[in-house]
């Protein structure tokens, strides 16, 4: 079993997706929020986290969250990623949000809320490996682009 690398979000209204620096070792991470994050821009959270295997982002409050655009661009050793808590209602741009994560094999976005989302171009482009998306409660009545949604899914 890999070992769970730790890192502390400390209370802002941004993440600042540089702190991706700390994730130096190919493995699993454990993402805890320490105190209470008003996760309103999510944008490049974790852009180019190239070592990230596993994500565990059950702790996140993203109630308040409009832009989801690029969270995990680049994540491309990605291959697990649990989002079952993800509150999207308010999120208006999940553009280029998997972008390059060509080992993730499986998603299930069952939860999303997407009935406020405009931009969903990229989304899942360059995910090369992914084989089952559940996007049975997507809402795409208000998306305005959906360019290259689905570019290079090979196994879809």
């Amino acid at each position: 079993m890999n070992k769970i690398n730790t890192l502390m979000l400390i209370d802002n209204k941004e993440v600042d997706y540089e702190k991706c620096k700390k994730f130096e070792k190919i493995g699993t991470y454990e993402i805890k929020i320490k105190l209470n994050i008003n996760l309103i821009n999510a944008y490049c959270m974790f852009l180019g986290c190239k070592n990230i295997i596993d994500i565990n982002l059950s702790s996140f409050d993203t109630k308040k969250t409009k832009n989801m655009g690029s969270m995990f661009d680049g994540c491309n050793n990605l291959t697990n990623l649990d989002l079952s808590n993800f509150d999207t209602k308010n999120v208006a741009n999940m553009n280029a949000m998997f972008y390059g994560c060509y080992n993730l094999t499986n998603i299930d976005l069952s939860s999303f809320d997407t009935k406020n989302v405009t931009d969903m171009s990229y989304m899942f482009d360059g995910c090369n490996n992914l084989s089952n998306i559940d996007l049975s409660s997507f809402d795409t009545k208000n998306v305005t682009d959906m360019n290259g949604m689905f570019r290079d899914c090979y196994n879809l």
